[in-house]
């Protein structure tokens, strides 16, 4: 009977010992845990899109009066990216005259930011299109609507001008 319980003594002795070792084992962490940091840095972007050209078809032309109103073949649009916080500006600026045939001014090209809205004569100073005071969530579409104007004065022949839009902060 001493003998049995000797035994049993041991055995229980390495069952806890055994528990107790690795229990300690577990409370560490292994040796091949490591750690690293992510970064990034956004850079500031001040940035505009623009959709295209604007062309106009001169449907039923020539006109039954002058001065006669035309609309462009499609729409335009101009999309700003900011991502700081502050005012912006959307300017917008043509030359003086068309490039053509004949003189043309270049306040015979109308502009507005709604369609049935109030149109404003493109001119060779820079007005302001649209604002902001803030940063935009991602891309911002804003809509622009042209119109041109004949006086009956214009000889056959392409008209063309180039139309800048500057993006400012403020």
């Amino acid at each position: 009977m001493k003998r049995s319980l000797l035994i049993l003594t041991m055995l229980l002795l390495a069952t806890v010992g055994l528990l107790v070792f690795s229990g300690m084992a577990a409370a560490e962490p292994p040796d091949d845990t490591k750690y690293h940091d992510v970064s990034v840095t956004v850079p500031v972007s001040l940035r505009l899109r623009l959709a295209g050209n604007v062309t106009f078809s001169l449907e039923g032309y020539p006109p039954d009066e002058y001065p006669a109103t035309y609309g462009p073949t499609s729409g335009f649009w101009v999309k700003v990216h900011y991502n700081q916080s502050g005012n912006w500006q959307v300017r917008v600026v043509g030359p003086a005259n068309f490039t053509g045939p004949t003189t043309k001014p270049i306040s015979d090209l109308k502009w507005s930011t709604e369609a049935q809205g109030t149109y404003t004569a493109m001119s060779n100073t820079a007005a302001t299109v649209f604002s902001g005071t803030a940063k935009t969530t991602g891309w911002a579409q804003h809509d622009v609507f042209y119109k041109l104007v004949l006086d009956g004065n214009e000889a056959a022949g392409t008209y063309t001008a180039t139309i800048t839009y500057i993006l400012v902060t403020i």
